[in-house]
């Protein structure tokens, strides 16, 4: 008896229906609202939040940054590259270790030793005197 009570009292209610600029409203809004990427797709949010939280000076060293790789693949490309490469050339390295001329380093090690030479003996010949005859 109840359950034929309530499906009677509730017949009615079936024919409810929303105003249609209710509807209009509720549309507009849902379409509007943002939307949030799948909580379970994690490469998917943080592809999002990285480009949101791009600020203006993230982006200038981002773009510099691409430019400068831009730059320096063509340049490599174009033949920079073989000019580095030929600079670890080892048999040319040695070549050019050998024609250098490392005399005048070598006088100069000797000048330095000499003078440290002669500033010892001369601090010496300095506190002599005074250690041998405190008082005259």
């Amino acid at each position: 008896m109840t359950e034929d009570f309530l499906k009677q009292l509730l017949q009615p209610l079936r024919r409810i229906e929303p105003e249609q600029t209710f509807i209009a409203a509720s549309k507009a809004r849902i379409l509007l609202a943002t939307q949030e990427p799948p909580m379970n797709m994690l490469s998917s949010r943080l592809r999002i939040r990285f480009f949101e939280s791009l600020t203006l000076t993230g982006a200038i060293a981002l773009a510099s940054f691409l430019i400068l790789i831009a730059f320096g693949s063509i340049s490599y490309l174009s033949g920079g590259g073989a000019t580095l490469a030929t600079s670890f050339n080892n048999d040319a390295l040695i070549s050019e270790a050998q024609s250098t001329d490392f005399q005048l380093q070598i006088k100069a090690v000797t000048y330095f030793d000499e003078s440290a030479k002669q500033v010892a003996m001369a601090l010496d010949k300095i506190t002599q005197p005074n250690a041998q005859d405190p008082k005259k």
